[in-house]
């Protein structure tokens, strides 16, 4: 069961040439790596970790094609740039963080896929249907991603209080 959900969104490459994640935007992550505590990112399960906590963190595709707003409109990133006719957007992260109850992580590593149903971590997928236009989202998005310089890391940077949003 997981602990907590944590969604990232930073800047990449020259922040000057992204353009905003179109309203709409129905973006589907399938490309995910692993933690184990602070240790460095995986491709696999780390399977054997001791620390506390592990992550599973599915990456989003952050080049835009610019004509339309279906998963089919947006590809990832290769070779450090979006492909020809692509636009480069913000990228998405999301971190599923998970106890490592007992210790240590066992194989094998199962994904809730439903109702009383469980995958392989394989199935592991997010989905992000990119609709939120609050002006203190949008703000945040604009300070901590458009105007930063970002090395694409996380780093602290949050919207204007609650009452401001």
């Amino acid at each position: 069961m997981p602990e907590r959900l944590s969604v990232y969104y930073s800047g990449w490459g020259d922040v000057n040439k992204l353009v905003h994640i179109p309203q709409g935007a129905k973006l589907y992550g399938t490309d995910e790596d692993f933690k184990c505590g602070h240790a460095p990112k995986r491709e696999t399960p780390p399977y054997g970790c001791k620390a506390d906590t592990f992550r599973i963190r599915v990456h989003f595709p952050e080049c835009w094609s610019g004509n339309g707003v279906h998963p089919r409109e947006f590809i990832e990133a290769s070779g450090g740039g979006c492909a020809s006719g692509y636009e480069p957007m913000p990228r998405i992260r999301v971190a599923v963080h998970y106890h490592n109850s007992g210790g240590i992580l066992k194989e094998p590593l199962r994904v809730s896929a439903g109702a009383d149903r469980m995958e392989h971590w394989s199935f592991m997928h997010a989905d992000i249907w990119e609709v939120n236009r609050q002006a203190g989202f949008r703000n945040a998005i604009e300070r901590c991603v458009f105007k930063s310089q970002n090395t694409g890391e996380p780093h602290t940077c949050s919207p204007p209080a609650s009452n401001q949003l």
